[in-house]
């Protein structure tokens, strides 16, 4: 089980979350004299909505961020697609405030969404405790991974939420406002913490 928890566990998380965080990483451009902390505003809301409404579009763009990383859990039964939904029901944020200095601003947001680590412990759980099962340890193993992948997505939905407030970098770059240094990564713990 170690090398599936280092395969499917933290690897795998973190490919999530950065994929999660580059869907935030579009620029935000000024138009007809909007306030940029409007711009900001209004940009990051439209983002994070698509994952709280679980959009297609913004799903198909996880997913692809995730896969072009190398994580898979197809040997294990289940999609990316399925484990980035069951993860990210019950998503929720909000943008407390956006502050402009110059060319420098900063959003800070709350993220609430399920615990990616404790979603691995209660699968580690579940996961040792089939391991005992001679029924289970017995399976071919294709079945073995459906079996574990079948834990794997249940663990995730049963996992508790978290909620993680941070501050996203943007800076003015012309006329549009991109996520400044460190934005990738704010959003990626901000997502995941305590898993990466």
């Amino acid at each position: 089980m170690g090398t599936v928890k280092t395969t499917a566990g933290k690897g795998a998380l973190f490919a999530l979350a950065i994929a999660v965080a580059a869907l935030l990483l579009t620029g935000l451009t000024a138009c007809g004299g909007e306030a940029p902390e409007d711009i900001i505003r209004k940009g990051v809301t439209e983002e994070l909505e698509s994952i709280k409404n679980l959009d297609q579009a913004a799903l198909d763009e996880i997913v692809a961020g995730a896969a072009s990383s190398g994580t898979d859990f197809e040997e294990y039964g289940i999609s990316m697609d399925d484990f980035a939904r069951t993860w990210l029901s019950g998503f929720d944020y909000t943008v407390d405030s956006v502050t402009v200095n110059g060319e420098d601003a900063t959003a800070t947001v709350t993220v609430t969404c399920k615990s990616l680590m404790e979603g691995v412990n209660i699968w580690l759980e579940k996961a040792t405790e089939a391991a005992s099962d001679p029924a289970i340890a017995s399976l071919p193993t294709d079945e073995l991974n459906k079996k574990i992948g079948s834990l794997l997505l249940e663990s995730i939905g049963a996992a508790p939420t978290e909620t993680n407030t941070v501050d996203l970098p943007y800076v003015l770059n012309g006329n549009t406002w991109e996520p400044g240094p460190g934005f990738d990564t704010a959003l990626s713990q901000a997502f995941a913490a305590g898993a990466i």
